[in-house]
């Protein structure tokens, strides 16, 4: 049981560091920032009636006048709708992926700003509905800057808080994925032996294999061309 925890602890260090390489070596080729936000702009119009100093006619006057303020009341109730009545964000309309999270448990967030904690945590090693189209940007709190990933999970609607961008790298792994770390550990959510599983060279002796699923994971170990694993379940 030791010794399999901390092969899982040596896993988390290997992709952690992969993922800092990767982030340095993307930052030192752009100069620019890659996280792009998108910025409301509103417009006010301003409407205004110019006395003509020439007009005589009393009535004529007070028609421009009436027909001036029914134009402002017209667009201050269009303004007054829009202001009650905002587009619905509906990131959870966009196409949803299956994944396991295989990460520790942590917490989920009523809103996209990561501002309110959800009372459901999000328990690792467990099935996940995401939506990568839906990604967006915390702009403020104590999260702001961190990607707000739309999810579904145990039937509620919540966001993810990642630490870099996509699914996989924030440890929620679509169906089918796995991935070769070195030339002897793997990981994935299919076993070693599923024949989705393509390398470019055969398994060498002493090869170790993480499978997770929903509940929990497994550790395979390859000697001798056949694979034996030892399961652990999430605690109850």
């Amino acid at each position: 049981m030791i010794q399999s925890l901390v092969l899982i602890r040596i896993l988390q260090q290997h992709i952690c560091k992969k993922l800092l390489m990767f982030i340095r070596r993307s930052n030192s080729n752009n100069s620019t920032s890659n996280t792009e936000q998108k910025q409301v702009v509103a417009v006010n119009h301003d409407y205004s009636v110019t006395a003509n100093n020439n007009v005589t006619d009393k009535a004529a006057a007070d028609k421009a006048a009436a027909s001036s303020n029914s134009e402002s009341a017209t667009v201050d109730s269009s303004s007054s709708s829009e202001t009650t009545n905002p587009t619905v964000d509906t990131p959870f309309a966009d196409k949803a992926v299956h994944t396991i999270y295989t990460g520790t448990n942590t917490y989920l967030y009523t809103t996209k700003e990561l501002t309110t904690i959800a009372t459901t945590p999000l328990q690792g090693n467990t099935s996940v509905i995401a939506y990568p189209d839906g990604i967006t940007t915390a702009l403020t709190g104590k999260n702001a800057g961190d990607p707000a990933i739309p999810v579904t999970y145990k039937g509620q609607n919540l966001y993810f808080k990642g630490t870099f961008e996509g699914l996989t790298s924030n440890g929620l792994y679509p169906d089918g994925y796995y991935y070769a770390l070195t030339d002897t550990v793997f990981y994935g959510v299919v076993k070693p032996t599923d024949p989705s599983v393509k390398l470019d060279a055969p398994f060498l002796n002493g090869s170790t294999w993480f499978y997770f699923f929903d509940g929990g994971f497994t550790i395979y170990s390859y000697k001798n061309n056949v694979w034996t694993g030892n399961t652990f379940l999430n605690a109850q």
